[in-house]
């Protein structure tokens, strides 16, 4: 027999336990918005105990510009964040250890360090979040002004994404099992903020700062590859060019170049203005070798070449625009 009572009981533990989830990301995001304002805080000389460092990214800390970036994202991201929690609660939750007005006393104790600094409006736009008004920003202009600089997402940008979503969904998926977890043996789970510890002890940061740098290693290795490359060509080519002969070593070479290129190519994504300048290019020396009217083997290695490298640019720029059509 259905009973009523069990059904509204067991709709309110999945309601109960949905919200502790909301907060606990919704309580990360904002962590990781107060340790941005620290970090500029410090950038200032403030000279008080770090306490956020656990949830800093990792913008550079001695780059004034790249730590208000980090402030403006990371603010407009726990604007949404607290908006839509306040939309569907009513009433935000905050950590057990950190309170509303332990976070408003900090942030007031930086914001009196940095007065006449000219950024004391972030400060303020957090504390109005934290007092319930993140349906209203007051730095718009700031932020209109930083997506003109930032310009066009780009290709670059958007693989940097692609790369970090997998770490960031499997750290998501972790922190909701723990929740689920203890909700599951207790009843309910207990968030708290990981204070007074360094960012060297976040799993997650440290899994992103890793990935990055592997990208950022590959992408030196293509471009290394990809002068080498050009090197190569353009001997072959000034050789052609006064008469001389191409022997099966320099061919071979410049296969092998080639081939290199194209292997650390692979997962990269080139911007489109670069891959059609790098076609344009080598489309030209084509032209440039049929109006010499000269018909040699040589010749036609060039040729060759050519038609090789302009391959592998096409190849990518086509990759690249069939991900960006899905």
């Amino acid at each position: 027999m259905f009973n009523i009572n069990v059904f509204y009981m067991k709709l309110k533990q999945i309601s109960k336990q949905s919200q502790l989830i909301d907060q606990n990301f919704s309580n990360n995001i904002m962590l990781n918005a107060i340790a941005a304002l620290e970090n500029l805080a410090f950038f200032y000389g403030y000279e008080g105990k770090k306490i956020f460092d656990y949830y800093s990214g990792d913008a550079n800390i001695k780059n004034e510009n790249a730590l208000i970036n980090a402030v403006i994202i990371q603010l407009q991201i726990f604007r949404a964040s607290h908006s839509n929690f306040m939309l569907n609660y009513s009433e935000y939750n905050f950590p057990k250890n950190l309170s509303k007005n332990q976070i408003i006393k900090i942030l007031n104790e930086w914001k009196l360090y940095i007065e006449n600094k000219g950024i004391e409006i972030y400060y303020d736009e957090i504390i109005h979040y934290l007092n319930g008004n993140s349906s209203h920003s007051g730095i718009e202009k700031q932020v209109n002004a930083k997506k003109k600089e930032w310009g066009k997402v780009t290709k670059k940008d958007l693989q940097k994404v692609s790369h970090s979503t997998p770490f960031i969904n499997t750290d998501m998926f972790n922190q909701m099992e723990k929740v689920k977890q203890s909700y599951k043996n207790t009843g309910d789970y207990q968030i708290n903020a990981v204070l007074n510890q360094s960012k060297k002890n976040n799993k997650l940061l440290n899994d992103l700062k890793e990935m990055d740098q592997k990208l950022k290693n590959k992408e030196n290795e293509c471009k290394k590859n990809e002068m080498q490359m050009e090197k190569c060509f353009k001997i072959l080519l000034k050789f052609v060019s006064n008469g001389a002969e191409i022997f099966d070593a320099n061919h071979r070479k410049m296969i092998q170049t080639i081939q290199l290129f194209e292997s650390s190519l692979k997962g990269l994504e080139l911007e489109d203005e670069y891959i059609q300048g790098k076609i344009t290019y080598y489309n030209n020396i084509i032209l440039q070798i049929i109006s010499l009217n000269i018909k040699n083997s040589y010749y036609e290695l060039i040729h060759y070449y050519c038609k090789m490298i302009i391959q592998i640019y096409n190849d990518n720029l086509n990759i690249c625009n069939t991900f960006d059509n899905k």
